[in-house]
């Protein structure tokens, strides 16, 4: 699990800018990566792609459910990756993403060599 916080991690710092034409906005100012959770419960995660290497990436949506204790839907909606699963699912989810980023060729096969990212 601290391997895929790691490369989230990575993966944000790469999109974030810090020098950007005049009257334009940096990445970071307008979208961004959201954890939270449901009290049903349900980890959600949320990552948008607009402005990145993934923008227009698409996927083949991910829909289990074998009970209120082992589920998990992903998909991408409007550039944005979309993650919802059971509590055990944080880590399926964002391997789920990172799959995706391998498939769209934004990081390597390898996402957590050293210099994983495109």
């Amino acid at each position: 699990m601290a391997d895929l916080v790691h490369l989230l991690q990575k993966w944000y710092a790469e999109q974030c800018e810090d020098d950007v034409a005049p009257g334009q906005t940096p990445w970071q100012h307008r979208y961004g990566v959201s954890i939270s959770t449901f009290d049903n419960p349900a980890w959600n995660i949320r990552i948008d792609l607009a402005g990145t290497r993934m923008s227009g990436a698409s996927m083949t949506p991910i829909d289990i459910d074998n009970g209120d204790e082992d589920w998990i839907t992903c998909h991408i909606v409007d550039d944005t990756f979309c993650g919802i699963g059971d509590p055990s699912k944080l880590a399926t989810i964002l391997e789920a993403f990172f799959q995706i980023c391998i498939a769209n060729r934004s990081i390597q096969a390898d996402p957590l060599a050293e210099d994983g990212f495109l």
